[in-house]
């Protein structure tokens, strides 16, 4: 008998099956909290722009995940600088 297939990094079939760790106390939702790990990898990119990359994504993960208003900031910010980089409504960059 063949073992399954691991899903290679990064694949949509690991995708889907990874999920990323948020920080938050049982009595504020009474469960584990996490979110799809392609979420985390966008806060990641505005994480690492403001911190560095001295903490890889994985490792972050390891550490417990982000806290929840950290997520939400991070996210935020990370669209913000998304829409910086749109033409305004005149066209131009």
């Amino acid at each position: 008998m063949s073992q399954p297939e691991t899903p290679k990094p990064g694949s949509q079939q690991q995708v889907v099956r990874e999920r990323f760790p948020i920080q938050a106390t049982d009595s504020y939702y009474g469960r584990n909290v996490t979110i799809p790990w392609n979420y985390a990898e966008e806060a990641y990119k505005e994480y690492s722009a403001q911190y560095g990359t001295s903490q890889s994504l994985q490792r972050l993960a390891e550490r417990h995940g982000f806290g929840v208003e950290e997520i939400v900031m991070l996210l935020v910010q990370r669209i913000k600088r998304l829409e910086a980089k749109l033409p305004n409504e005149k066209g131009q960059p």
